[in-house]
This record gives C-alpha cells, sequence and structure tokens, in this order.
C-alpha cells in the first residue's frame, strides 16, 4: 500500500515521469533542486481495513509504516507513506557510527 505526494509546481516539469517510474529518482534528475530537509520514519502499526484486504492481512495485523518527505526552502516537495508487511522489514545499525541527538520530525 503507498500514497505519494509531489508538490504540483515538481509534478508539472515531468508528470509522465513520475506516474511511471520512482519517485525519488525522478527527483534526482533535476538539476539544482537543493533538498534542503529529508526524513524518514519506521513505525509498526495496526493495519487498517484498507491497508489488510490490500496486504492480504488481518485487520490489526502488523504492518511496517514507512513515512519519507523531502523538502526544497521548507516546501515539502516529496511525501509518501508506504505500508508492508512487517515479515519484510530488517534493521541494520552500525553500533560504532558517530551519533547525536536527532530533532524529533513528524510530517503527519
Amino acid at each position: 500500500m503507498c500514497e505519494v505526494y509531489i508538490e504540483a509546481g515538481v509534478f508539472a516539469r515531468e508528470p509522465d515521469a513520475f506516474r511511471h517510474g520512482a519517485s525519488v529518482q525522478v527527483l534526482d534528475r533535476f538539476p539544482g533542486l537543493q533538498v534542503s530537509a529529508a526524513r524518514q520514519r519506521l513505525t509498526i502499526v495496526a493495519a487498517g481495513a484498507e491497508s489488510a484486504v490490500g496486504l492480504d492481512l488481518a485487520v490489526g495485523a502488523p504492518v511496517a509504516e514507512l513515512r519519507r518527505y523531502a523538502c526544497v526552502d521548507d516546501v515539502i516537495v516529496y511525501y509518501a507513506r508506504i505500508e508492508f508487511p512487517t515479515e519484510f522489514v530488517c534493521l541494520d545499525f552500525d553500533l560504532l557510527a558517530p551519533s547525536g541527538p536527532q530533532p524529533d520530525a513528524n510530517p503527519s
């Protein structure tokens, strides 16, 4: 299950490409488009009725919900909400990578 939003002015530049290809790859082809913020969040949630039917799961079954967005000059130009069965989730962390406090951003 997937929902994708592309800002109207950006979408108008390559409507066929957005309709038939992966949105992020299309955005990457735009010269001069400087993404100023981008976030992604993965949450395990209960499947609603529509998701359960689309994913062939029981209502309330756990699903992974991925939300991601990209902004250009503080305007969201790309937003996606994707749900998929949790058996396809794989998390991989580099436990020695430098880390620090991350701002809590929730585009919902």
